[in-house]
């Protein structure tokens, strides 16, 4: 049993991101896998500001923002899945945010290594290369922490909720959620 953290930055609650998330979880629960779930646009995470005085309080950032919550369940988790419409063809800037805050760990020397990391990430657009940017800064992030890409799910042109569930993606993220 693994402890899974998901990090949701779909900014509708009810779109085609938020249930790829979903039902990734789905699937991790039924294998009795712990999951918890934030909704990052939802949080207020202030930018990274290089201050370089992370943990000196007793808590990741300085700033005293919502990252401070998130930090133990990332500290913690055996599982990290990245779920995301695709923004102009790399992160939103509410995952990009908590990324940025993922220097916290790597200026205090916190072992963030051996993580399992899942992408999930939703286009409108019909090509695959529309996540070639994402996917590149996605793998040099894995590379420096010591992270491993344990899977992906990539949707093209899946803007309607009620497409979803009858498409191979609904399959693949289900099935990929099991995998954990």
């Amino acid at each position: 049993m693994k402890n899974v953290l998901v990090l949701s930055s779909s900014p509708r609650c009810d779109g085609v991101s938020e249930m790829l998330a979903d039902t990734f979880i789905e699937g991790a629960k039924s294998m009795g896998n712990t999951v918890n779930k934030f909704e990052l646009a939802t949080m207020h995470i202030r930018p990274c500001i290089t201050c370089n005085t992370c943990f000196s309080k007793n808590v990741a950032c300085s700033m005293g923002d919502d990252f401070n919550t998130l930090a133990p369940y990332i500290l913690n988790a055996d599982v990290i899945v990245l779920a995301m419409p695709l923004y102009w063809y790399t992160f939103p800037a509410s995952m990009k945010l908590v990324i940025d805050k993922l220097y916290s760990f790597v200026v205090s020397k916190q072992n963030l290594s051996d993580k399992e990391v899942y992408l999930l990430s939703v286009a409108d657009e019909g090509y695959l290369s529309s996540f070639d940017p994402l996917i590149s800064t996605y793998n040099k992030i894995l590379s420096h922490l010591g992270w491993v890409d344990s899977g992906k799910v990539l949707v093209l042109h899946s803007s309607k909720i009620e497409d979803f569930k009858s498409s191979k993606y609904y399959l693949e993220a289900l099935n990929l959620g099991k995998s954990v």
